[in-house]
């Protein structure tokens, strides 16, 4: 199945949930924020979000400074 993630397209396992491709690239930790299809889904909701082919992922990761 073909995904886009963060505009990079990447070919994943046919069943995947949103918190195992995070899990792959390593962006399932504290301060990760994630949208699917433009529409920002709570961590909560990551295990039982599949994904289908086409699907885009956008991950946002808070950091500090000024």
């Amino acid at each position: 199945m073909n995904i886009l993630y963060n505009g990079a397209p990447r070919d994943v396992a046919g069943k995947i949930t949103l918190k195992e491709v995070l899990a792959l690239e390593s962006c399932d930790r504290p301060g990760v924020a994630a949208a699917l299809n433009d529409h920002l889904v709570p961590r909560g909701r990551w295990e039982g979000t599949p994904l289908v082919d086409g699907d885009a992922i956008l991950v946002i990761e808070a950091a500090q400074g000024g």
